[in-house]
C-alpha cells in the first residue's frame, strides 16, 4: 500500500514539474525614461491622420494625489 501512495506521488510530483515549462516567448521593448513615472494611462484614440493621441493622468507626492494630465501625440 505505501508503494503505490509513493508511486502515485511520485507521479503527481512529476506532472507538476513537467507543467512548469510553458512553451511562451517574450522580449524586452525599449526602455524610456519617463519625466511621469507615477501615471496612469487613460485614453489612446487616432488622430485621423496617422498618428495617435494618448491621455495620462500623474501622481505625484507622498502619497502620490493627482496631480494633473499629458496629452502626447505620436
Amino acid at each position: 500500500m505505501q508503494k503505490r501512495i509513493l508511486l502515485f506521488g511520485l507521479l503527481c510530483l512529476g506532472f507538476l514539474v513537467r507543467a512548469q515549462e510553458l512553451p511562451v516567448e517574450y522580449t524586452f521593448g525599449e526602455k524610456y525614461n519617463d519625466r511621469y513615472k507615477y501615471s496612469n494611462l487613460l485614453n489612446i484614440e487616432d488622430d485621423g491622420q496617422g498618428g495617435s493621441l494618448m491621455v495620462r493622468a500623474y501622481y505625484s507626492g507622498m502619497i502620490l494625489k493627482p496631480k494633473g494630465f499629458i496629452i502626447e501625440h505620436y
